[in-house]
């Protein structure tokens, strides 16, 4: 009887520290701003750091591009020269003199193998490439925050079931310690049901848990730090993005034909293709028009600085440079068959993800169905098991039944609360994963912003 009496006061020391311990963090709970998925949504896009990395790229490609335009246009330099001469040809003395000479100059290329041409062309699909990847990551930092802030959602909701079944434990608790007292309930029956609230108290300190960590990976798919203390709450979640049917042919259609990534490769194959004809430039001959306007003056001369460098010493020249290439050590060569491999790497690339979309899409159809299915599953199974409770209290109540089998029920009907949740959330993210994996995803369909 000692060993039970410890035992007792054991489960009740547990209890009471677990409920200081809850009862703490739902005070800072009650603090914390409310987190909306618009707004982690819109924070997502802002501070993401993938995005901020494909912005560059994109920013980059355009600086490239513009190089490559300007590449057309001809090229203008200046050039000066001052010297300090001492001669001692027919003197002891040094006899020094200065000369200055100074140049403008100008060349334009004619004809380089069309060279220009390719690398502008090569610049103009690599900026649509890069164009298109970062609308794949937009799309990606949309579905990664989303979907983390769904199971923040779910671990919120089930912290509500934890606590009414901690409420309950609690309750049915107070009941046997009257009847053990008033001597029709055995001391077995009080300790299995002070283990059950103490297990109870675990339980909701683990679903705490479980919604502190859910909560630091939403922040972690925003790209805020880890430390911001929020609470999130019940999305809108919209009802068109759900269909009793999935069309894999179809969403297949559509992935190939829209999916940013996708398109991004085809881009990579233009840009592949025009880097051959770039390298294959190498052979042709090249054709540049110069002109350079140039003077001096010498110290040497008569005249005065004015006359020689402005007027006298002026002249001028303009031409034209013919460059043919006969042997480059192969370097035009070997830059042609680099850029076929690179060309070929970029296909297979292509057909390598062509694969994995039809992968990814296959697996998201079966996870769908299966997650419209669960549905109704979970609500079936919810309303028995909350009659199944209801029959065993009552039967306990009276005698009719143990504690062990009230106590199964009410585990049942636990479980049945959290597989409701559940599902009902993890059909919005099946959904959520179907629009990305076909390159449809759109945030304002999933969920709106509350008024």
């Amino acid at each position: 009887m000692k060993r039970c009496s410890t035992r007792h006061k054991l489960l009740f020391a547990v209890a009471l520290i677990l409920g200081l311990f809850s009862g703490a963090l739902q005070a800072l709970a009650q603090d914390a701003p409310i987190l909306t998925m618009e707004k982690a949504v819109s924070m997502a896009l802002e501070h993401n750091q993938d995005l901020g990395l494909a912005g560059n790229s994109v920013k980059s490609a355009k600086i490239s591009l513009k190089q490559d335009k300007d590449d057309f246009l001809p090229s203008l330099s200046a050039s000066s020269s001052w010297s300090t001469t001492a001669d001692r040809k027919e003197s002891t003395q040094d006899d020094t003199y200065q000369s200055l000479s100074g140049a403008l100059s100008t060349n334009v290329n004619l004809f380089n193998g069309y060279a220009d041409q390719a690398s502008l062309e090569k610049s103009q699909y690599s900026l649509s490439a890069e164009q298109n990847t970062q609308s794949r990551t937009v799309q990606s930092v949309i579905y990664q925050t989303m979907a983390a802030y769904f199971q923040a959602y779910t671990d919120k909701e089930s912290i509500g079931v934890a606590e009414n079944n901690l409420d309950e434990n609690t309750r049915q608790l107070e009941e046997i310690q009257a009847f053990f007292n008033a001597g029709s309930r055995p001391i077995t029956d009080l300790y299995q049901q002070q283990a059950e609230t103490s297990s109870a108290q675990l339980t909701l300190l683990t679903a705490q848990r479980d919604y502190s960590v859910s909560r630091i990976k939403l922040m972690e798919a925003i790209g805020m730090p880890a430390t911001a203390n929020f609470e999130v709450t019940a999305p809108n979640l919209s009802q068109e993005v759900l269909t009793e049917t999935v069309d894999m042919p179809t969403m297949l259609n559509s992935a190939f034909s829209q999916r940013p990534d996708i398109l991004a490769r085809v881009e990579s194959i233009s840009s592949a293709q025009a880097q051959i004809r770039e390298s294959k430039a190498g052979f042709w001959p090249s054709l540049d028009l110069f002109g350079e306007v140039g003077t001096n003056y010498s110290s040497l001369q008569n005249n005065s600085f004015e006359d020689q460098f402005w007027d006298e010493s002026m002249d001028a020249r303009v031409g034209l440079s013919l460059a043919i290439p006969i042997f480059d050590r192969n370097i035009t060569k070997n830059n042609v068959a680099k850029a076929r491999i690179s060309l070929n790497n970029t296909e297979l690339q292509l057909e390598k993800l062509k694969r994995q979309v039809e992968a990814e899409i296959g697996q998201a159809v079966a996870d769908y169905e299966t997650a419209a299915k669960k549905v109704q599953v979970t609500r079936d199974r919810l309303q028995y098991a909350a009659q199944a409770m209801e029959s065993s209290y009552q039967r306990y109540s009276v005698g009719a039944s143990t504690l062990t089998e009230l106590t199964q029920a009410r585990t049942t009907y636990v479980e049945a609360q959290y597989g409701r949740i559940e599902a009902d959330v993890n059909l919005r993210v099946q959904a959520l994963a179907l629009a990305f994996y076909t390159g449809t995803l759109d945030a304002s369909a999933f969920a709106s912003e509350e008024e």
